[in-house]
């Protein structure tokens, strides 16, 4: 009995091994059980517990390498090990959950001292209802009776990524903890569903194909990353390996061969670097070849190439941002941003597949937060881009317009100037024609008999020539600037006689009431100017009227000296008063001012402007116009600055009479 005793007692060490077990009580929490597991390569030992010589195998502690149970890209068939001891007050539900998704089947044998060995089952490749616990990762339940020490064994077998991180949960903390995940995963796929539906959206509204290329990037990568969390095996076509495959590997190589057609599309790297378009065409076909490759399972070549791909195409990306950013191109920043978080998370999503870094949740789900930052981030920047765009069309458009505007202004300008020259021309050959019809008459007159008529006739043409010149020059002298303006201060008496003794019996002569309202107002201003803004305007006044008068009033106001010129002719058109001193303005035809060529307004407005005198001009057609000037005062007394309109009354009877002219043919007339 003794050495029978003795026997078990060895056989119970081999078969536990040199580890102790591991401690649990009710106080754990998630229990690290990878660095404690000892392994079997089943492939090179074909081995079960329940096996009547199960314990003659001999299960090795893990390599450093594999303490967080990464054993990279592989096909692989192994036992794991470990003892559980649990302590008196430790509850009996526990959850022993294994964090990848991928793998195709993991089976948990547990006994407790003396009992046979239960086994349950997990994986991708079962069906639900085959399936230990329905959840998106490897999940079985696993009872530990209180005060006594439990075997656990694990067998994993996949293709593909083998990573087998083991914890021990308490049923009711992975619930909870259960109910976080399940939520997070709902706000990201929700977040990329609403993104990947926006950009669709914009494509057909806009037509730009790097939003179709980021679309089907986006909607292949977030399926990859919806298989690789596992919900495709649980909800979507649960019980199919070869399936669960497909829809894990197949997307990343589609997603990651869109990426590329992406940047080009959007940094435009065709016209600004060609060697890196070029590159980026090669990147593309190769993910192609890859798409193709991992069509033959289980551990596919394409699998097997898919991190070098996915660093190299890193890399590439990371350069043409750099260039982009070089360049200086639209959204070339905020592109780099958004794909730097991507970059980051894929890079470190290739290291801890490939055995490099250590499990860690930062790492595990790298690939989610990095796509979530960088989806976001990138449809900021799609919008910034589309905004630079349109800014840019729009500027174009408005540089279109300007120039279709100057170019129709300068057709304008040529056209106003040929009129402008043609005007000039016809109007100084008329008093030229005359000047050669008297010179004839004078020339067939030997001796001459009566002289003074063609004299006058020549004089005459000769004023009207000097008149046209005097025109022209003073409004070019206006426009270069040359015409400096000398203020004086002078009595505007001297000017209102000025303006009787030149106008007044022009305007008798065809019949109008003639009427100044005496002025003893001083003004400081340039008189030669303001003579001929006061000659221009009753000159148009005494032209344009054939019936009525013209009256020409001033009065003193607390603002200045009003100099009015009114008349009862027909009216000015209907048009904005800026256009009524444009160049070549004219009135009715066959009374034009200046000999036709629709300066005198024009020299009128510039020489108020130079001045700094108001001028303002109301008109009603068939009624009448009244020109108002305001012109400065040089002294205050407002006793002697002259009697206004309303004062009239208290001239003689022709005032009396172009007032009531004035009114009677309807221009405004300020009450007495």
């Amino acid at each position: 009995m003794a050495l029978i005793g003795l026997w078990l007692a060895a056989q119970s060490c081999a078969a536990y091994g040199d580890r102790a077990a591991v401690e649990v009580d009710a106080r754990s929490g998630p229990i690290e059980l990878t660095p404690e597991l000892q392994f079997l390569d089943n492939r090179e030992h074909p081995w079960q517990p329940d096996q009547p010589d199960a314990a003659s195998v001999t299960f090795r502690p893990l390599p450093p390498g594999w303490r967080q149970g990464n054993f990279g890209m592989a096909s692989v068939d192994l036992w794991f090990r470990v003892v559980l001891r649990a302590g008196p007050d430790a509850p009996t539900d526990w959850m022993w959950v294994v964090g990848n998704a991928n793998l195709d089947l993991v089976e948990l044998w547990t006994a407790a001292p003396g009992q046979p060995f239960v086994r349950r089952r997990s994986g991708d490749s079962l069906p639900p209802g085959q399936r230990a616990h329905s959840h998106h990762l490897p999940v079985i339940p696993l009872a530990l009776a209180p005060g006594t020490a439990t075997q656990v064994y694990m067998r994993v077998r996949t293709a593909g990524v083998a990573q087998v991180p083991v914890t021990l949960w308490q049923r009711e903390a992975r619930a909870h903890r259960d109910q976080w995940v399940y939520g997070l995963n709902g706000a990201y796929f929700g977040l990329l569903a609403g993104l990947i539906l926006y950009n669709t959206m914009l494509y057909f509204s806009i037509r730009d194909r790097a939003y179709l290329y980021y679309v089907g990037s986006a909607a292949a990568l977030g399926f990859w990353q919806f298989g690789n969390s596992g919900f495709v095996a649980q909800y979507l076509w649960p019980g199919s390996a070869l399936l669960q495959h497909y829809l894990v590997n197949l997307p990343l190589a589609l997603g990651c061969g869109l990426l590329l057609p992406f940047a080009r599309s959007f940094l435009q790297t065709a016209a600004h670097a060609p060697a890196l378009d070029r590159a980026a065409r090669l990147l593309t076909w190769a993910w192609g070849a890859a798409f193709l490759l991992t069509l033959p399972p289980p551990l596919s070549p394409g699998q097997l190439i898919a991190p070098w791909l996915v660093a190299a195409t890193t890399l590439l990306l990371v350069a043409m941002a750099v260039d982009g950013l070089r360049d200086r191109r639209p959204a070339a920043l905020p592109f780099t941003i958004a794909w730097a978080c991507l970059w980051v998370s894929a890079l470190l999503n290739v290291f801890y597949r490939l055995g490099w870094l250590p499990e860690h949740a930062l790492v595990v789900h790298a690939p989610m937060i990095g796509a979530a930052l960088e989806m976001v981030l990138l449809s900021f920047a799609l919008a910034d881009r589309f905004r630079v765009e349109r800014q840019a069309a729009e500027r174009a458009h408005a540089d279109r317009l300007r120039s279709e505007v100057e170019r129709d202004m300068a057709h304008q300008a040529t056209t106003e100037k040929s009129r402008f020259l043609a005007a000039v021309s016809h109007d100084m050959r008329q008093p030229l024609y005359a000047i050669t019809l008297a010179a004839e008459s004078l020339e067939r007159q030997r001796p001459l008999r009566h002289p003074g008529p063609l004299l006058a006739q020549m004089r005459a043409g000769l004023e009207t020539a000097d008149r046209l010149l005097d025109a022209v020059m003073t409004v070019a002298r206006l426009e270069t600037g040359s015409l400096q303006p000398r203020r004086d201060t002078f009595s505007l008496e001297a000017l209102l006689d000025q303006v009787d003794e030149r106008f007044g019996p022009q305007a008798r002569d065809k019949g109008l009431r003639w009427s100044i309202t005496p002025c003893l107002a001083e003004v400081a201003t340039d008189a030669t100017l303001l003579q001929r803004i006061v000659f221009n305007l009753v000159s148009n006044a005494v032209t344009y009227t054939e019936a009525g008068g013209v009256l020409v009033s001033c009065r003193a106001r607390r603002a200045g000296v009003l100099l009015q010129v009114w008349d009862t002719g027909g009216g000015l058109p209907p048009e904005p008063e800026s256009q009524v001193f444009e160049r070549h303005f004219r009135g009715e035809a066959g009374t034009e001012t200046d000999s036709g060529v629709g300066l005198g307004l024009v020299i009128v407005k510039q020489t108020a402007l130079l001045l700094g005198l108001r001028l303002s001009v109301r008109s009603r057609p068939g009624h009448g116009t009244c020109f108002s000037l305001w012109l400065p005062q040089a002294t205050s007394g407002a006793e002697d600055a002259g009697m206004g309109v309303q004062d009239v009354q208290r001239q003689a009877a022709p005032g009396q009479v172009v007032l009531d002219a004035l009114q009677h043919q309807g221009a405004a007339v300020p009450p007495r």
